[in-house]
């Protein structure tokens, strides 16, 4: 998916009985939906140069995935509000399964994550995640969220994180 631009329906790229490997986006503009791209179980993912702007969720909801590069992306006001002081987060989400599936080899690299509701990044369940080279700002509550990872790496250098409500990383 090459020089796109969406307003509604978002991108949802799932495995189910064929095999989906090599996906490359780039280059789009991904606004005004539910949840900017959500990957399930896909192997060998390129998300680049994309501007993911004003989703009522996560930018980009990976769940699980393997092999994902996220670079120079423009990552910004997504995620949602909702009643007694909880929310949809819009950063990206790295998570697995409920059923005991990781996402692994994920790397986040040369992007802008401001203004998201909720967290820039959250990993949960994940192993040998690296999150390198971003700028991370002005997300309500934490830069980069990382939570229920066992027996693997996050691998966090060189980010720019500042001025995010609780913390940069918790």
């Amino acid at each position: 998916v090459t020089n796109c631009s969406t307003d509604g329906a978002g991108i949802t790229i799932s495995k189910s009985s064929i095999k989906l490997t090599n996906v490359d986006i780039s280059y789009c503009i991904i606004k005004n939906n539910d949840v900017g791209i959500r990957a399930v179980n896909i192997d060998f993912l390129n998300i680049s140069f994309c501007r993911i702007q004003n989703n009522q969720g996560s930018c980009i909801h990976l769940y699980p995935s393997f092999h994902v590069y996220i670079t120079n992306c423009e990552i910004t006001y997504n995620g949602k509000y909702l009643n007694n002081n909880t929310c949809i987060p819009g950063g990206i989400s790295i998570e697995g399964s409920e059923n005991g599936g990781m996402s692994k080899d994920i790397i986040v690299s040369n992007c802008s994550i401001t203004n998201n509701i909720g967290c820039g990044i959250l990993v949960e369940s994940s192993r040998n995640i690296e999150i390198c080279y971003n700028s991370i700002f002005d997300n309500p509550w934490v830069g980069i969220w990382v939570l229920g990872v066992s027996g693997g790496q996050v691998n966090l250098y060189n980010n720019h994180i500042f001025n995010n409500g609780i913390d940069g990383i918790y």
